[in-house]
């Protein structure tokens, strides 16, 4: 064999390894992109190698830009979703582009893009589920609920969009925070229930949030954000032992939240001690000024007025500007008949709140108890002019007004 005929065999040689490494590469390089679910950089990485030589599919684009989206690269991932539009990428395209707007702030071209979706495939709940989250996070809740009503009725049906990345990036984005791992995203999608029930909740139609919240709870009896919530829903619809028994639940898995908010329905009962006993515990787990704010007002409705007064200074400790604390540890000193230190609450509360008129009428009343009249009359004038129904403001006006 000639020494060119030889170099000729070697370089074909070598050029067929290296064809052979690169499309193994691109193979692996595909296999990896059509994998949304690694690690954004490794999704980026392998995606752009896939479109060195692939630059007119459209559906490593798609998958690049939901690796953008979750590196906060906002542009990058908007330029990619645009793109793989322009390449004909259809429904996921569409969904993509969605998210990505959404995650702009950009809410009408999100639920331009989920509509686009919708019509590709109008039997998609996912589609549905991500234009009620867009038109909930724009302020359209009446949308909303009909977007996540199709979009639960649709899961009733499998839906083989509902578990692939583009949905749970979805979910991420329409929810703010991880709720389809907590409720198990299943055909019944229990993410769109939520949802629902939370602007239910909003509107006051609390019976159609408590019906939403029994079926997430079905779904996942721990998921705390669902017990608060249908215990919340029960309290303003006066079902008090049906909300003690949903704050008894939460307490199990979040029991600083649980016993605060069971606490505050054995207030609404009139039970002072067990509502202290649940302050206590919640207490003993996390000391926040809300806590000792509300184991005070309930010492308060006792007449406990000197654990009330403590808790009160406990909370404004936390909080030096909590407005409730100020203005009802005043209410506790006055009690008390310390009328001087509850003026100086009185006048902290209405630094904090000029324009209030229950600190202005409390002060007053202070204020005449130390035979201050004409500062009593002014309060009791100031108050009158911004609330009309406090009467006992009119009487004390009445009382101070021949007064020195």
């Amino acid at each position: 064999m000639s020494f060119y005929r030889f170099i000729v065999r070697a370089a074909l040689g070598a050029a067929l390894c290296l064809a052979a490494v690169f499309l193994g590469n691109q193979v692996i390089a595909r296999q990896a992109c059509a994998a949304p679910g690694l690690p954004a950089s490794q999704l980026v990485d392998a995606c752009s190698r896939v479109l060195v030589v692939g630059g007119l599919e459209a559906w490593p684009y798609v998958n690049r830009s939901i690796a953008f989206l979750r590196l906060r690269e906002f542009e990058r991932a908007l330029a990619d979703a645009q793109r793989a539009v322009a390449l004909g990428g259809g429904y996921e395209a569409y969904v993509g582009l969605g998210n990505v707007h959404a995650s702009l702030g950009d809410f009408p071209s999100a639920i331009a893009a989920a509509t686009k979706a919708i019509e590709i495939d109008p039997r998609s709940s996912v589609a549905f589920y991500n234009r009620a989250s867009y038109r909930n996070l724009s302020g359209s809740q009446a949308s909303a609920v009909a977007d996540y009503g199709a979009a639960i009725a649709a899961s009733a049906n499998y839906d083989p969009h509902m578990h692939g990345a583009s949905f749970n990036e979805s979910v991420d984005i329409g929810q703010r925070g991880p709720v389809a791992a907590d409720i198990k995203v299943d055909p019944r999608l229990g993410p769109a229930r939520y949802n629902r029930s939370m602007i239910f909740f909003k509107l006051g139609e609390f019976a159609r949030a408590i019906e939403d919240l029994d079926e997430v709870i079905k779904l996942n009896d721990r998921f705390s954000p669902a017990l608060s919530l249908r215990g919340w829903a029960h309290l303003k619809k006066g079902n008090l032992d049906m909300a003690i028994g949903d704050f008894t639940e939460l307490a199990k898995s979040t029991p600083a939240a649980g016993y605060l908010l069971r606490g505050h329905v054995f207030e609404k009962k009139g039970d002072w001690d067990r509502a202290i006993a649940d302050y206590d515990r919640s207490a003993a787990i996390e000391a926040t000024a809300e806590i000792f704010a509300s184991r005070a007002k309930a010492y308060l409705k006792k007449h406990a007025f000197d654990q009330a007064i403590i808790d009160f200074g406990a909370a404004l400790e936390r909080e030096p500007n909590r407005f409730d604390a100020r203005l009802d540890r005043g209410v506790a000193l006055y009690r008390k008949g310390d009328f001087a230190r509850a003026i100086e609450d009185f006048d902290k509360a209405l630094e904090i709140d000029p324009k209030s008129a229950d600190a202005l009428y409390d002060r007053g009343l202070a204020h005449e108890r130390l035979r201050r009249a004409g500062r009593a009359f002014a309060d009791y004038s100031a108050a009158l002019a911004l609330d009309r129904s406090l009467t006992g403001a009119e009487e004390g006006m009445r009382r101070t007004r021949s007064r020195p």
